[in-house]
């Protein structure tokens, strides 16, 4: 997977790792959600 396009989906959080089995991940969508913050080492 290379692209993951998740806008609109009212996202309050993304749990830290939750993109970890991604290794191949280029491109992130996350527009029009409800994210306030990020996790620290939420991208690593």
């Amino acid at each position: 997977l290379f692209e993951l396009y998740l806008y609109k989906n009212q996202l309050t959080t993304l749990p830290k790792g939750v993109f970890d089995q991604l290794a191949n991940l280029q491109t992130l969508g996350l527009d029009n959600n409800q994210l306030t913050a990020l996790s620290a080492g939420g991208f690593d």
